[in-house]
């Protein structure tokens, strides 16, 4: 479409405009161009000549206030600063969070909490405003108020437990408020509490927090329990380490074939080795290989084949077992080998401190399976022990394999 201009003055009065317009934009692009070049200045006057150039960016004086705190050391100027870019920009949270600490470095505990408080109800999602805005709470005295965003972090995000739980127990020291306040009740997050009570060598603290898992009645793999289990073992709790062991397996399916009544677990490697907990753990060794097979077995459809091709002192193979003090027991198992050497191996059981409670005969070559027999008492304090294959001693030379099979441990009396 075209304007048709009658009169001389209308085009010039266009041409004004058009000229006009035309010098706004080149000295607004002008202005865009050097406040960028001088926003990537490193030093005071650059920044501030960006600020000033574009007054209305918060980007460019939130520079400057970053300057002011980290570069000229000057606390007081950087709150100015700051409040100015939270005026220009409002949604922002780390914008009030680095007020908030130019805030405290200045002495101004009102106005930082203030600002923390702002940058929390601007954003109550992402996990670093949320893990920042927490440390300030903590360290403005607020445990309280702390601990609850800690628990918002946590909630939609257990994989940031074990860093909260941390921080919450150097802030207070305090186990019950840390597991009521910090802790929401997801197995995640109270599994990580649970470590960290063990890292403190806190019992019934850990023991209070396998409680809440139970209780919360949520589905957990049956892994997630081991540590706790074997820390159990360690401490001598019997009792308790054949219970958690139990209560997982109501939880997790996959377990309840290992639990039951019988005190050996796997006894006649029926099933996949768990070599965790109350399973057959296995320590890798050099010169030893050991495997679950169905060529040749005393009972059931498979036994451990353990291959020996080196001298060693000890296989890697045992399993840690709870029981009752004050009991008398019988091991019992089925083996066959076809070894050349020295020094066959034994079936040995000790306590966790190393105390020897029972040794077998050598289990010297057999083309058929063999039943071999042993007896050991427990002490009173003594509910823990773990049954081990040796060589003792450990001649130099040995080579074959063994099978077991149908490995047992029963009460006498």
């Amino acid at each position: 479409m075209w304007i048709r201009l009658r009169y001389g003055w209308q085009k010039w009065t266009l041409v004004l405009l058009v000229v006009a317009g035309g010098a706004l934009y080149v000295r607004a692009a002008a202005h865009m161009l050097l406040a960028a070049r001088y926003a990537r200045s490193t030093d005071s006057a650059g920044l501030l000549s960006a600020a000033e150039l574009e007054p209305l960016d918060a980007t460019n004086t939130y520079r400057l206030a970053r300057y002011a705190f980290t570069q000229e050391m000057d606390p007081r100027k950087a709150v100015i600063l700051y409040q100015r870019t939270v005026a220009l920009d409002p949604h922002t949270s780390h914008y009030w969070l680095d007020l908030a600490v130019a805030q405290n470095a200045s002495g101004d505990a009102a106005g930082m909490r203030t600002s923390v408080e702002r940058a929390v109800t601007v954003d109550r999602k992402t996990p670093e405003t949320l893990w920042r805005a927490a440390n300030l709470f903590i360290l403005a005295g607020d445990n309280q108020r702390g601990f609850a965003v800690l628990h918002d972090l946590i909630g939609p995000r257990p994989e940031y437990a074990a860093d909260a739980i941390d921080l919450a127990w150097r802030a207070s020291r305090n186990a019950d408020m840390v597991l009521a306040q910090v802790v929401p009740p997801l197995p995640a997050a109270q599994f990580a509490f649970l470590a960290k009570m063990q890292e403190q060598k806190r019992p019934e603290d850990a023991d209070r927090a396998w409680r809440a898992v139970l209780a919360g009645r949520q589905p957990f793999v049956a892994s997630d329990a081991f540590p706790y289990i074997e820390y159990l073992l360690q401490q001598n709790e019997g009792v308790k380490s054949r219970q958690a062991w139990n209560d997982a397996a109501k939880v997790d399916a996959t377990l309840a074939p290992y639990a039951g009544d019988s005190l050996v677990s796997n006894g006649g490697f029926e099933l996949p080795v768990i070599s965790r907990a109350l399973g057959w753990r296995h320590q890798a060794v050099t010169g030893v290989s050991l495997e679950v097979s169905a060529a040749e077995v005393h009972s059931g459809q498979h036994a451990l084949v353990i291959t020996f091709d080196s001298a060693v002192a000890d296989p890697g193979i045992e399993q840690w077992v709870p029981l009752a003090p004050n009991g008398l027991y019988a091991v019992k198992t089925s083996y066959k080998a076809e070894l050349e050497g020295e020094s066959a191996p034994r079936l040995t059981v000790m306590t966790p401190k190393g105390e020897r409670l029972m040794m077998s005969e050598e289990m010297r070559s057999r083309k058929d399976w063999e039943e071999m027999r042993g007896v050991f008492a427990t002490g009173p304090e003594q509910s823990v022990v773990i049954l081990r294959l040796i060589r003792d001693p450990a001649a130099p030379h040995l080579v074959g394999r063994v099978l077991l099979d149908d490995v047992s441990i029963t009460r006498e009396k």
